[in-house]
Formats: C-alpha cells, sequence, structure tokens
C-alpha cells in the first residue's frame, strides 16, 4: 500500500485571481445592457419595432416570448458590436422558440 504525505501551511498564504467576463451574445439595439439569452432579451422590451441582434453561435435555450410588441431578432452577426454578418453566418436555437404574445420576425435564425 501506498504512503500518502499530507503538510499542512505554515503561514498565511494569498491568492489572487483575474476574471475576464464573457462578451455579451444578445443586444437589445439602443440598449446598453448585456445579455446572454435571447429569452432574456425578448421579455424585456416595451417598445415596438425594436430589433435584438445575436451572435453567430448555438443558443441552447427554450424560448417563450411573452411581451406584447412586436420584435425582429436578427441573428449571424460575427462581430462584437453586432454590425457585421457573414455571408452564410446564422444563429441556431437548439431547444423551442414560442410565442405567447407579440409578433416576431426573424433573420438568419435556425431552430433545432
Amino acid at each position: 500500500m501506498a504512503s500518502c504525505d499530507i503538510s499542512f501551511m505554515d503561514a498565511d498564504k494569498t491568492v489572487s485571481a483575474t476574471y475576464t467576463a464573457n462578451p455579451q451574445t444578445v443586444q437589445i439595439e439602443g440598449d446598453g445592457t448585456s445579455y446572454y439569452s435571447i429569452g432574456s432579451a425578448l421579455n424585456n422590451i416595451t417598445v415596438p419595432g425594436t430589433i435584438i441582434r445575436i451572435r453567430d453561435q448555438v443558443f441552447a435555450e427554450n424560448i417563450l416570448m411573452t411581451g406584447s410588441v412586436a420584435v425582429r431578432l436578427v441573428g449571424g452577426c460575427t462581430d462584437d458590436v453586432f454590425t457585421t454578418q457573414g455571408a452564410s453566418s446564422t444563429s441556431v436555437i437548439d431547444g423551442t422558440l414560442k410565442i405567447k404574445s407579440g409578433a416576431l420576425k426573424v433573420q438568419r435564425i435556425k431552430v433545432r
């Protein structure tokens, strides 16, 4: 049987850590808030005609739109400021997208 050595600290130790926030993946035009899910952005809309732009990645979420306004959801954004789309870039919702109220127009979005 192998032996196990245990050593104890004999003085205070200092540990430091640096954290970097993930870049936002969802943006409501004209809103400086960082969003990381489509559902949270959709349900914070109060102005009809608002545009939500999302990154060209997979979003694993089941979305239920409950707002009573019309919203446009634009996917496939490839840059950090949500202004560029690649020729074939799309965003994927790996889950469901249900609309309880309001209206939703989508562009470059796949639901699987």
